[in-house]
C-alpha cells in the first residue's frame, strides 16, 4: 500500500512529526529533469514548478518531483531542491531574461519567484544612409522593431555607388552593423586598345558600360564589356590578338572540322585560340595520325613529326 502524502505547509504536521529520512538527489537530462528526494529533518523541499508546497511521504518512501522545462531559448541550473537551494536561469545569445535570474527555495516550501522568460533582443529600424534603401531578408516585426538575427541588404539609388558592407544585421547587442555610404563615383575616360575600337569615349560614371571590339583579322581576348566600378576604376579591358599563318609549303591540315591541302587554305591564316591538326606518319605502322597545335597571338607551332616542308621564319616559300 502506498504511504499517504503529507503537505509540509499543513500546520498540523509540525516538526515533531517530520520523518527522519536520508536524502538523495538525481538529475536526469537538461530539458526534462526528474528529481528523487527523501526528506531529512528539518529539511523542507520545493517542487520545481514553483507553486506547490513540498510533499513528504511517511515511512521513508521516496517520491519523484518533475522539474519544469527551462525557459524557451534558455537554460536552468540547479543542484538540489531543499530549503535555501537555488535555481539559476540564463538565456541564449540574442535573448534577454525577463523575470528573476534566480529563485530560492523558501522556508514555506515555495520558490521565491516564478520562472522567467527569454525574449529575443530587438533592434529599431535599421539606419538607412542618404540615397539608399534596405531590403530585409526576413522581416520579423515586433512593435515596430525587428528581432535579433534579422538581416537585410543595402542598395544605393542610381547612379550612386555603395561604399562599405552591403549587409545589415540586427546583432545580439540590439544594435545594427555599421551602415555603408552612398556616393557619386566617376572613372577616368576609357582607354582604347591596340587594333581595337570601343562603343563610346564619353561614358565614365559608376556602372557605365563600354563595349570593345577588334578590327579584322584580330580576335578579342577577354570580356568585351567593361564597367565603371565603385572603386573609380574600370574592370579589366580585353586585348586584340593576332591571327597565325600556317607556315608549311605542302601537306594537309585539319581545321574547323575540315581537311585542307595547305594551298587551299585561303587566306592562309587561323584565328587566335583556334586549333589546327597536322598529319604525322607512324613509321612503324605506316599509319597517319593527327597532332594538334593552337594559335596563340600570331604564333603557331609546327609539330616536329610533321614531314611536309616547313617555311623558316621570314621565308615566303
Amino acid at each position: 500500500m502506498t504511504p499517504p502524502v503529507q503537505d509540509a505547509s499543513d500546520p498540523s504536521w509540525g516538526p515533531s512529526l517530520w520523518p527522519r529520512y536520508s536524502s538523495t538527489f538525481l538529475l536526469q537530462g537538461r530539458r526534462s529533469t526528474s528529481l528523487v528526494y527523501q526528506a531529512t529533518p528539518p529539511d523542507m523541499a520545493c517542487t520545481l514548478q514553483g507553486s506547490s508546497s513540498a510533499l513528504f511521504r511517511e515511512h521513508g518512501a521516496p517520491f519523484n518531483l518533475h522539474a519544469s522545462n527551462p525557459p524557451i531559448n534558455g537554460d536552468m541550473y540547479l543542484e538540489d531542491n531543499v530549503y535555501q537551494s537555488t535555481i539559476n536561469f540564463t538565456c541564449n545569445k540574442g535573448y534577454n531574461l525577463h523575470g528573476a535570474s534566480s529563485v530560492v527555495c523558501q522556508e514555506n516550501a515555495t520558490w521565491s519567484a516564478s520562472s522567467p522568460k527569454c525574449k529575443a533582443v530587438t533592434c529599431g529600424p535599421a539606419p538607412v544612409p542618404d540615397n539608399a534603401r534596405i531590403e530585409y531578408h526576413v522581416h520579423r516585426v515586433s512593435g515596430g522593431n525587428v528581432e535579433f538575427g534579422t538581416m537585410g541588404i543595402y542598395k544605393c539609388l542610381p547612379p550612386m555607388a555603395l561604399i562599405g558592407n552591403p549587409r545589415a544585421e540586427c546583432t545580439s547587442s540590439g544594435k545594427w552593423t555599421e551602415a555603408p555610404v552612398c556616393q557619386f563615383v566617376t572613372c577616368p575616360l576609357p582607354e582604347p586598345i591596340e587594333h581595337g575600337h570601343m562603343s563610346s569615349k564619353s561614358l565614365n560614371n559608376y556602372k557605365d558600360t563600354v563595349r570593345y571590339g577588334c578590327r579584322l583579322p584580330f580576335t578579342i581576348d577577354g570580356n568585351p564589356y567593361v564597367q565603371c566600378l565603385e572603386t573609380g576604376q574600370w574592370s579589366s579591358k580585353p586585348s586584340c590578338r593576332a591571327p597565325c599563318t600556317v607556315n608549311i609549303a605542302r601537306g594537309r591540315i585539319l581545321y574547323n572540322g575540315r581537311k585542307f591541302w595547305i594551298e587551299d587554305l585561303i587566306p592562309n591564316q587561323v584565328y587566335h585560340n583556334d586549333q589546327v591538326y597536322f598529319y604525322c606518319l607512324n613509321a612503324a605502322s605506316s599509319c597517319g595520325y593527327t597532332v594538334p597545335s593552337r594559335c596563340t597571338n600570331g604564333k603557331l607551332r609546327i609539330p616536329e613529326c610533321f614531314e611536309g616542308k616547313v617555311f623558316l621564319m621570314g621565308d615566303n616559300g
